[in-house]
């Protein structure tokens, strides 16, 4: 099983050459390097092209011609390195801001092959934790994000539909290019933003909707902040929290059922065995998140209201959910849906 690693850059070069010593210091080491450099103006091509010149592995580096923008820039580069590899092999995706611990390809590759001999092939997706740091690589007091309590393998569409873990974390395989039924360019709309979805949400939700995916509990990056983040850390805070419980969020449960059903039509084209499933989960999704959306309308009888939360609970809190944690969705849904009737962000 060989493990190449891709590495999309743009005006880099405070953090590239940093980033690329860790790269050349992995206790397994990469099999192949692919840069692609989205029209830099700074040293970051300079930076690449003396990393190519004094690496035994191979490395190659292509520069666009114009930006792409950084969601054009990654999903090209893996259209790139995905033609260059075979379906078994696997691609560690690197942000080129990050600091790779040095085992970080070893412990990735051995839980591959663990799954592998227990599920007869691995998984689509591996995700891993990593540690928060400062624009000088010193760990912040901040969980870890990602953040996973155990190695194990997620079944496909179980858990949390709308979750979106960093591409940095990922290693993915070159397979999963063969999933899309279509240009991703026409990739379902993202849940952050109003644009589609970014590389990263887009490789989940393949991952999630079809093969399902693995997790690795040990932080194996070094997630470096600072003011040039595309994406930093999200604040997990408590206080940080509470503060949508009672107010209505930018999100709304009709507009998760829009995107549910926008994923729904997606999988509908999918190349995919299981891609009808993937439709009807999303489908499904896409239809409790619109009975929520009435259960929270201030114009919904309390009676109304109780018939809603009926029919949730009849086509299982957990789908209802959308958070795969069941029991807090029913509890919100109880006291400030139907109880109190409040509107609220839906983040459970």
């Amino acid at each position: 099983m060989a493990v190449a690693v891709l590495l999309c850059t743009y005006q880099g070069g405070p953090y590239l050459g940093e980033l690329l010593r860790s790269l050349a210091s992995q206790t397994r080491p990469a099999d192949a390097v692919y840069i692609q450099d989205d029209h830099s103006t700074d040293d970051t091509v300079a930076i690449a092209q003396e990393f190519c010149n004094t690496q035994q592995l191979p490395v190659f580096l292509r520069i666009n011609q114009a930006r792409l923008g950084s969601r054009d820039n990654f999903l090209t580069a893996l259209e790139w390195c995905a033609h260059d590899l075979t379906a078994s092999d696997f691609i560690a995706v690197c942000d080129q801001d990050d600091y790779w611990l040095p085992d970080k390809l070893e412990i990735c590759a051995h839980q591959l092959a663990q799954l592998a001999n227990q599920h007869q092939s691995p998984p689509k997706l591996l995700v891993h934790s990593a540690t928060v740091a400062d624009s000088e690589l010193r760990p912040l007091r901040r969980p870890l994000w990602p953040k996973f309590r155990a190695n194990k393998f997620v079944l496909p569409r179980s858990g949390h539909p709308w979750e979106v873990y960093p591409g940095f974390a990922m290693v993915l395989s070159a397979g999963i290019m063969q999933t899309i039924g279509s240009d991703w360019r026409e990739r379902p709309r993202s849940i952050v933003s109003a644009d589609r979805m970014s590389h990263d949400e887009f490789l989940e939700f393949l991952a999630f909707s079809t093969d399902g995916f693995a997790t690795v509990a040990e932080p194996l990056v070094l997630y470096r902040q600072h003011r040039g983040n595309v994406a930093g850390a999200p604040d997990r805070s408590p206080s940080s929290r509470m503060r949508g419980v009672n107010v209505e969020g930018n999100l709304s449960y009709s507009y998760l059922a829009d995107l549910a059903r926008d994923r729904a039509d997606y999988c509908r084209n999918m190349k995919h065995p299981a891609s009808q499933l993937a439709m009807q989960y999303w489908s499904r999704v896409g239809e409790t998140c619109s009975l929520r959306a009435r259960l929270y309308n201030s114009s919904t009888g309390r009676l109304g209201r109780a018939r809603i939360a009926y029919q949730l609970s009849r086509m299982g809190y957990a789908l209802a959910s959308g958070s795969g944690r069941p029991w807090a969705a029913f509890l919100k849904d109880l006291t400030i849906g139907i109880l109190m009737n409040r509107s609220v962000d839906p983040g459970t």
